[in-house]
Formats: C-alpha cells, sequence, structure tokens
C-alpha cells in the first residue's frame, strides 16, 4: 500500500529549458559552474586609523571655582575668570553662557585644520584626535555651560 512517504513532488522546467548532459554545460559554461573554489581568500580592508575621542567630564560647580588642569594640576581659570594662557594643557575654553570660545591654544590650531571659531562645541570635540585628551563640562547653573579641553602634554 503506497503512503504519503513515497510521492515526491518534482519541480517543472521552466518553458525554454532544456536538458543537455554534463560535456554541453561545460562547454557553455567554459567550466565556470563545476569549479569549486578550494581556498577563499577574503577580502581584506586596509587597516583604519582608529580614532581616538576625548574623555568627557560633567561637573556641576555654580560657585564659579577655579578650574585645574587633570594633567598638570595647575590652575586654568581662576576665580576671576581669568585664563592662565600658558599653561601647557589647555586647548580650548568655551563659555557657552556667551556661545563662543574665549581662549584658543596654538596646539589645537595644528590639530584642526579649519577655523575654528566657526565650529559649534559638539564638532569641535569630534574633530580632535589625539592620544589623551579630557573635556571638562561643567554646568554652571544659571550661567551655562562651560567647556574646557585639556590635553596630556607629557604624551
Amino acid at each position: 500500500m503506497a503512503t504519503n512517504q513515497d510521492k515526491k513532488y518534482m519541480q517543472k522546467l521552466p518553458e525554454g529549458a532544456r536538458l543537455m548532459t554534463q560535456e554541453e554545460a561545460t562547454r557553455l559554461n567554459n567550466g565556470g559552474a563545476t569549479l569549486i573554489p578550494l581556498h577563499r581568500s577574503s577580502k581584506k580592508s586596509k587597516p583604519t586609523e582608529e580614532k581616538i575621542m576625548m574623555k568627557k567630564v560633567k561637573v556641576r560647580d555654580e560657585e564659579e571655582s577655579e578650574i585645574y588642569s587633570p594633567y598638570t594640576d595647575q590652575i586654568v581659570v581662576d576665580k576671576d575668570g581669568e585664563i592662565n594662557e600658558g599653561e601647557g594643557s589647555l586647548l580650548f575654553v568655551y563659555y557657552g553662557m556667551a556661545g563662543g570660545y574665549a581662549y584658543i591654544s596654538e596646539k589645537l590650531k595644528e590639530l584642526i585644520d579649519e577655523d575654528i571659531e566657526n565650529i559649534d562645541i559638539e564638532g569641535l570635540t569630534s574633530k580632535i584626535t589625539i592620544n589623551e585628551g579630557t573635556l571638562l563640562e561643567v554646568d554652571c547653573g544659571w550661567n551655562g555651560i562651560n567647556y574646557y579641553g585639556f590635553v596630556n602634554p607629557y604624551s
């Protein structure tokens, strides 16, 4: 007695297709249909330079304290807002309330080949590629958010 296991459904050939021998298929395909790649080589992409972003540290300070460099422990901005431009690790000072840069170092101008004054703070930090850098984001309450960029002067 025949069961469902004995039935095999075959797909019909599409119209216009014809059966041929292996020799005819080889001649037609120039041997391409019967080649089996034994050693596939994957395309290796060129190594890209890894972009190292600045570490971001968020601080809340409503008392307008002094700002120190995380690399040299020197005062960068004092309580009166005076910027120590001779400090070697300071890249820039951006005052959010004023919406502009209060200080841009020569080292930063060397790192970025654009007019820095026209780059917003988020765009600036994404363009800086350095080995060791820190972005200090200081929330000053009603006075807005100030940003201080630092680089390790010893690396």
